[in-house]
C-alpha cells in the first residue's frame, strides 16, 4: 500500500528505491557523523549520569534524533525491508559470541559493514 501511495505522489519519481533502495542516493555528508559517550552512559545508567552532571533529557533526544537519522539514512541504501534485517540479526549474532555491551556493538556494527560491502558487490 505504502508504494502504491508513493508512486501516486506527484514529487516522488521511483517508489520502488525505497523497498530496494539505492546507494547512489548517498552524499559524503551522509556518512560523516560525530559519535561520543555520553549517550552511552545514559542508556545504561540515567540516574547516575544525571548525578555526573550529563544533560540526560538532551542525550535522550539526542539519541533518538540520530536513531531515525541512522534509519532515515539506511532506507535511502538499502531499502525498508532489509534495514530491518540489518538492525536486528548482526546484534544477535555478535550477543551469541560476546557477552560485554561494547565488543556486542564493535562486532555487530562490523558485520553490518561486511553484509553492506558484499551485497554491494552483485
Amino acid at each position: 500500500m505504502g508504494v502504491i501511495f508513493f508512486a501516486k505522489t506527484p514529487q516522488y519519481v521511483d517508489p520502488m528505491s525505497y523497498l530496494f533502495g539505492n546507494i547512489l542516493l548517498i552524499r559524503i555528508q551522509d556518512l560523516l557523523r560525530l559519535f561520543h559517550n555520553l549517550p552511552l552512559a545514559v542508556c545504561f545508567d540515567e540516574r547516575y549520569a544525571c548525578i555526573s552532571g550529563v544533560p540526560v533529557f538532551f542525550m535522550k533526544f539526542l539519541l533518538l534524533f540520530l536513531t531515525s537519522l541512522a534509519i532515515i539514512l539506511m532506507v535511502q541504501i538499502l531499502g525498508v525491508m532489509l534495514v530491518i534485517v540489518l538492525f536486528v540479526i548482526p546484534a544477535a549474532t555478535a550477543g551469541l559470541f560476546l557477552k560485554r555491551i561494547w565488543w556486542i556493538m564493535l562486532l555487530a556494527g562490523g558485520i553490518c559493514v561486511c553484509c553492506v560491502f558484499l551485497g554491494a558487490l552483485d
